[in-house]
């Protein structure tokens, strides 16, 4: 089991946990969690991811006014802990 965090915003970041094949995260605005707990699959983990950078957008997203560049940057980091494992 391994886990990080990545910083969305200046406000917002992902914590990220890893392990037995998925990757889970959780948002968290100014320290305080907002939407559910996100669990996928390594394959599930890495399309999502792929979907987030090529489009800049996701609507499952629990933080409004992010920009298209910061949820890419956040796609990026799923994509490839997806792909990589964290």
């Amino acid at each position: 089991m391994s886990g990080s965090d990545f910083r969305i915003t200046i406000s917002t970041r992902a914590v990220f946990l890893c392990a037995s094949g998925m990757v889970q995260f959780q948002i968290l605005l100014n320290d305080n969690q907002v939407g559910k707990t996100f669990r996928y699959n390594l394959e599930e983990a890495a399309a999502l991811g792929a979907l987030i950078m090529k489009t800049g957008s996701w609507e499952e997203f629990p933080v409004k006014g992010i920009s298209t560049s910061d949820l890419k940057g956040f796609g990026q980091r799923l994509r490839d802990y997806g792909i990589n494992g964290c």
